[in-house]
C-alpha cells in the first residue's frame, strides 16, 4: 500500500470524495440535460416536418416544449445532492413519456385509425430507445439506465401487444415478405428488443465502471489534496507516484525542524471581526506555506496561527539546516512585504518568531484509525518550538540552536545568546540569533524617531513602510553623535514613531556627502521632493535653527550626510 492508500485509511475524511464525486456527478446530470434538450428539438423537429394532423401535431409540440422547459428549469435548480436524484428520475420520467407518446404521435400523423396498427412496428423505436438509454448513462448513476432499459422494455412490449391485438395485422416468418409487405414479424420484433435490452445492460455496465473510475479520481483528488496541505509539490508527485512507499509510517530520521509562531493573531480576535481576522489568518498561512514548500521543507503541524515544519522528512535532504534557515529568511522578507502592503490600507503590523533546531525525530502519519495526520514527534521538535516562543520574551526575532549556527555560520551573522532552558531537558541550549539581512560584521541597530510636523503625525514612516522615502538627511555637524551615530552600508536603523512606537527597521545600502545646495537627483526623489527648492524648503526650518545652536549657518556648502536604505523588516527590534 502507497501513501496515499494508507493516508486515505486513516484519513477519516469521507465527506470531502462525496463532495468531489458530487461535483461530478453534477457535470455528468447537466452534460445528460443538454443532451436531452438537443434530442427532444430534433424530435419537435421531425414531428412537424412529418405530421399531417392536427391534433397530433400540437400534442408533440407540447409534449416536447413541456419536455424542455422542464429539463432547462432542472439545470437551474441542481444544487443539492438530494436534488440529483430527483432531476435524474424525473429526466427518466420524461424519457419513457417520450417514448411512449412520440411513436403514437407519428401514427396518428401518419393516418391513425385509417392504418393498421402494423404501422408502429416501422416507427424508429430501437434507435429512439437506445438514445435515451444512452443520454440516462451520461448522469454516471446506473440505475437510470438500467430502470430505463426495463421501462422501454415494457413500452416496446405494448407496442408490440397493440399490433396484435389489431384484426388487420399481417403476420409473416420471412423478415423480407415482412418488410415489401407490411406483415409483423414476430422473431425480429423479439429480437429489436433483445438488442435493446442487451444495449441497456451493456450501457448500465459502462455507467456502473465510469462511476466507480469517477470515484476512485475523486478519492484520489481527495488524498493528493490532502498531501499537498502538509507537502511540497515535487514530494507529493513521488509519492503519486508510487515511490514513496512506507513513508507515511512513523520513523526515525535526521531533520531540521522550523516552528513558526505569530504574536499578534491572538490579540487581533477580540479587536477586529471574526472574518476579517480569518482572512488575514489565511493569507499569512498561505504565504509562510508556500514558501515551506518552495525549500522543500514538510508541514507537520498548521494549527490556528501557528507553524510546524521539517526539512529532511518524509524525503531526506543533505542540507536540511540551510534549507530551513533560508527558508526562515524568506519567510522574514514576505511578511515584511505583506506588512508594508498592511501599513498602506492601514491594518496593524503582524509580528513573528521563528526557531530552527537540527536532530533526529520521529515523522510519519500519526492518528488513531479514525483522524490521520503527518506530524513530528522528539526532542528535536521541542527545542524548535522552544526557541520560537522565546523569541518575544528575548526580544529576538529568529533563533537558531548551535548545531544549526554550524550549517549557517559562514553565511549569515549569529550572536550568540544566552542559554535558554527546555522542559524535560537536564541540559541547557545554546542559543544564536540570525541577523538576516546583513552581513557579518554589522553592528547593533540604530534607533532613529521620526514624525512630520508634529510627533503624531507618522507621514514619513508611512513613506518608508510604502517604498516611496528611501533616504534620511542630517547636516555633518549632528552625524556621528550619541543622538545620530554613524552608520555604514549593511547597518540597519530601527525605525519609530513620534509616540514612540516601533514601526519597521531599514538596512542602509550607501551613506553618501553632498551639498545642501547641490544635492543629487537620487536623494531628491528618496526625500519625496519633486527639485531643488522644495528639498532646500522641507529642511531649512529645523537645519537652520539646529546649526544656529552650534554657531554654524546653513548655506548651499554646508555638508550633509545622506542615507540610503531599503525596507529590511517589521518586526519587534531587538535588545541590544
Amino acid at each position: 500500500m502507497d501513501l496515499v492508500a494508507e493516508f486515505d485509511a486513516g484519513a477519516g475524511e469521507p465527506a470531502d470524495a462525496r463532495r468531489v464525486l458530487y461535483r461530478r456527478e453534477v457535470g455528468g446530470l447537466r452534460l445528460a440535460l443538454l443532451a436531452r434538450v438537443v434530442a427532444y428539438a430534433v424530435l419537435l423537429g421531425s414531428s412537424l416536418l412529418v405530421g399531417t394532423n392536427a391534433t397530433a401535431v400540437i400534442l408533440s409540440v407540447v409534449v416536447a416544449a413541456a419536455a424542455a422547459v422542464l429539463t432547462l428549469f432542472a439545470l437551474v435548480w441542481i444544487d443539492r445532492e438530494r436534488d440529483l436524484r430527483a432531476v435524474g428520475y424525473a429526466g427518466l420520467g420524461l424519457d419513457c413519456l417520450v417514448l411512449l407518446v412520440f411513436p403514437a404521435v407519428w401514427y396518428w400523423s401518419a393516418g391513425g385509425s385509417d392504418l393498421p396498427a402494423a404501422y408502429l412496428s416501422g416507427v424508429p423505436f430501437g434507435q429512439l430507445a437506445v438514445l435515451v438509454l444512452v443520454i440516462n448513462t451520461l448522469t454516471l448513476r446506473p440505475a437510470y439506465p438500467l430502470i430505463g432499459t426495463a421501462a422501454t422494455f415494457l413500452i416496446g412490449l405494448a407496442h408490440y401487444a397493440i399490433i396484435v391485438a389489431d384484426p388487420r395485422t399481417a403476420f409473416a416468418t420471412d423478415p423480407a415478405v415482412a418488410f415489401m409487405e407490411g406483415a409483423v414479424d414476430l422473431r425480429t420484433a423479439a429480437l429489436g428488443l433483445a438488442q435493446i435490452v442487451a444495449a441497456g445492460l451493456l450501457l448500465t455496465w459502462l455507467a456502473s465502471m465510469a462511476r466507480s473510475a469517477v470515484n476512485d479520481a475523486s478519492d484520489a483528488e481527495v488524498s493528493t489534496g490532502r498531501l499537498r496541505r502538509f507537502f511540497s509539490p515535487a514530494v507529493v508527485g513521488q509519492f503519486v507516484a508510487g515511490r514513496g512507499r512506507g513513508a507515511a509510517r512513523p520513523r526515525l530520521q535526521e531533520a531540521a525542524v522550523l516552528f513558526c509562531r505569530p504574536q499578534a493573531f491572538a490579540g487581533l480576535s477580540e479587536t477586529y471581526p471574526p472574518g476579517t481576522a480569518v482572512a488575514w489568518l489565511a493569507d499569512y498561512r498561505q504565504r509562510m506555506l508556500d514558501l515551506v514548500f518552495a525549500f522543500g521543507g514538510t508541514a507537520n503541524q498548521v494549527s490556528g496561527e501557528t507553524l510546524l515544519v521539517t526539512f529532511g522528512a518524509p524525503t531526506p535532504l543533505s542540507d536540511a539546516p540551510l534549507r530551513a534557515v533560508r527558508c526562515g529568511i524568506a519567510m522574514k522578507r514576505e511578511l515584511a512585504r505583506w506588512n508594508a502592503e498592511r501599513a498602506e490600507r492601514g491594518e496593524p503590523q503582524i509580528r513573528q518568531g521563528l526557531g530552527i533546531h537540527h536532530g533526529r525525530i520521529i515523522a510519519g502519519f500519526i492518528g488513531d484509525g479514525v483522524q490521520s495526520d503527518y506530524a513530528s514527534l522528539g526532542d528535536t521538535v521541542d527545542v524548535a518550538v522552544r526557541l520560537g516562543q522565546a523569541c518575544e520574551e528575548l526580544g529576538e526575532v529568529f533563533l537558531v540552536t548551535a548545531t544549526v549556527a554550524d550549517w549557517a555560520a559562514d553565511s549569515l551573522p549569529l550572536r550568540k545568546l544566552e542559554h535558554i532552558q527546555v522542559e524535560g531537558r537536564r541540559a541547557p541550549v545554546d542559543v544564536f540569533a540570525v541577523d538576516f539581512g546583513r552581513p557579518a560584521g554589522a553592528r547593533p541597530s540604530r534607533r532613529t524617531s521620526l514624525w512630520g510636523r508634529a510627533p503624531g503625525d507618522d507621514g514619513p514612516v508611512r513613506d518608508i513602510l510604502a517604498g516611496r522615502k528611501t533616504t534620511m538627511c542630517c547636516p555633518l555637524a549632528f552625524w556621528g553623535t550619541a543622538e545620530d551615530p554613524a552608520t555604514i552600508p549593511g547597518d540597519r536603523i530601527d525605525i519609530y514613531d513620534g509616540q514612540g512606537r516601533y514601526r519597521c527597521t531599514v538596512q542602509v545600502t550607501e551613506v553618501a556627502q553632498i551639498r545642501f545646495g547641490a544635492p543629487d537627483p537620487r536623494t531628491i526623489r528618496g526625500e519625496q521632493c519633486r527639485d531643488l527648492q522644495e528639498f532646500q524648503a522641507k529642511h531649512a526650518g529645523s537645519w537652520s535653527t539646529d546649526l544656529a545652536a552650534l554657531g554654524q549657518p546653513l548655506d548651499d556648502d554646508t555638508v550633509i550626510v545622506v542615507e540610503h536604505f531599503v525596507l529590511a523588516e517589521l518586526e519587534t527590534p531587538k535588545r541590544v
